[in-house]
């Protein structure tokens, strides 16, 4: 099925899908059409609403490259086979004023847009905007289709509010921080990408556990405040993104340099969550991870070499969508820290 997707990559990927389009405050906007091509018919795009749209230059048979004008958010942008529908309709939001990311960013977490500022146990979560280290590709920093929430381990302790300093000075982020005592903190806008996952980052929404964790890869599990609270985020982001399932994502079951023991336990235990009445299977892909839908975790969706945010964690995440019990596997207790 042909469909839009962001433009970070030369050519676009099929990966890149979007189902939003953030135009600027002019309602000027960019985004490939993929799979263009309707046997040998070259599809088009029309706008219901305000604004009208350019095609461009093609990549191969794949991705015509189409600039859109005049856009407001009432606009909504299809592409067709002569009169036949040929993607789904794409939303059109006008991007947050403000000449810098950062800027946009502040802007959109001093608002009360639920589709921008998480809103858990009734109330918008409390913001620290960040002004740096956020929109990991220059010509593509929104979000892309969300497929669903990325569970991380801060590996340090602290309050909630406490971390922007630290992650602007490590050129790293999330969108959500939650402390131990189960207080949560929005730093980035939920259309904004964060630098949390890698090769994730355009699908998934983020969120820190504050835990500690060690150089053996032992990490603390949540605590009880922070279920509850992660329960709630949870909450929010189904409710903001029909097409997330009450499941977890796929589940990576390859094995990454973490030394031969510890990589063991996180390949049995992504084939025990990946089997639960709550899993979506298991891909040693990081990119079929990737193109999963669900409640995910750092491990799965990026190919650096990191035990985050830790088994103990990692177990819990069936909890989160309303299962009793930690999943656990022989061997991983050596890896939780009391």
């Amino acid at each position: 099925m042909a469909h839009f997707v962001s433009l970070q990559r030369n050519p676009p990927s099929p990966e890149d899908d979007i189902d939003v389009l953030f135009a600027d405050a002019a309602g000027n906007a960019r985004a490939g059409l993929w799979g263009f091509m309707d046997g040998s018919t070259a599809c088009t795009v029309k706008i219901t609403g305000p604004g009208s749209a350019t095609p461009g230059m093609k990549y191969g048979n794949t991705t015509q490259v189409w600039t859109f004008t005049g856009l407001t958010a009432a606009s909504r942008i299809q592409g067709f086979s002569g009169t036949r529908p040929f993607t789904g309709v794409l939303e059109v939001h006008i991007g947050a004023a403000g000449a810098s990311l950062g800027e946009q960013n502040k802007a959109l977490l001093a608002g009360s847009d639920p589709d921008e500022r998480a809103r858990v146990a009734g109330a918008f979560v409390p913001a620290v905007p960040l002004e740096k280290a956020i929109g990991d590709y220059h010509y593509a920093p929104k979000m892309g289709t969300v497929r669903g929430l990325a569970v991380h381990i801060t590996a340090g302790g602290g309050a909630a509010d406490s971390l922007k300093k630290t992650f602007e000075d490590r050129g790293a982020s999330t969108h959500f921080v939650i402390d131990r005592a189960g207080s949560i903190v929005q730093y980035v806008a939920a259309s904004i990408r964060a630098q949390a996952q890698g090769p994730g980052n355009g699908h998934f929404l983020s969120v820190e556990m504050v835990g500690v964790g060690a150089a053996s890869g032992a990490c603390q599990t949540m605590t009880g405040p922070q279920l509850t609270t992660l329960r709630g985020l949870w909450g929010w982001v189904r409710e903001r993104h029909s097409g997330v399932p009450n499941k977890l994502a796929r589940a990576f079951a390859g094995r990454k340099a973490l030394g031969t023991e510890l990589a063991e336990v996180y390949v049995k235990l992504a084939h025990a969550l990946g089997s639960s009445p709550v899993g979506s299977g298991v891909s040693d892909s990081i990119a079929a991870c990737i193109d999963s839908y669900g409640l995910s975790c750092h491990y799965w969706l990026d190919t650096a070499v990191k035990p985050c945010p830790g088994v103990g964690i990692m177990g819990q995440l069936p909890q989160v969508l309303g299962q009793p019990d930690r999943v656990a596997v022989a061997g991983d207790g050596k890896y939780i820290l009391a």
